[in-house]
């Protein structure tokens, strides 16, 4: 996955160099920890499909967002299976409140922007922002 998420960031900003151990350090913080959304669709070293997705405590408001670093599919149907579990996931967290992406990350942003819309999510700041709201979980009633 590495070697794919390095290629898309050279073809994209090829001013950016990439720091591979950054890279290294994310995907194995998501992937081993229950905190954060990390799938994978395919054999070991030759992924089909991946979502990688970290929580954090929002920047500006209470409780936490969660924010996709990666959505790659090779596979038709993966990419919106994925997305689809990582929904029902960011649901059943009380901590999370809403789930967004940048979509300049992944290709055809109008496509992907008209798939996303389909399953749920809004376009919110800037015109590649996407977000969902995952419900209201202040604790009132």
């Amino acid at each position: 996955m590495r070697t794919k998420l390095q290629t898309l960031a050279a073809t994209m900003y090829p001013e950016l160099i990439p720091d591979i151990e950054k890279v290294h350090w994310l995907i194995r913080d998501a992937v081993s920890s229950t905190k954060h959304y990390a799938c994978c669709v395919g054999p070991v070293g030759e992924p089909k499909a991946v979502l990688i997705a970290r929580v954090q405590n929002n920047l500006w408001a209470l409780k936490k967002s969660a924010n996709i670093l990666a959505w790659y599919s090779e596979q038709p149907g993966a990419g919106r299976a994925l997305m689809k579990d990582f929904m029902r996931w960011v649901r059943e967290d009380h901590h999370v409140v809403m789930a967004g992406m940048s979509l300049d990350w992944h290709g055809d942003w109008l496509a992907t922007r008209w798939l996303l819309v389909r399953l749920g999510f809004t376009r919110r700041g800037s015109g590649l922002m996407a977000y969902f709201p995952a419900g209201d979980k202040s604790g009132a009633v």
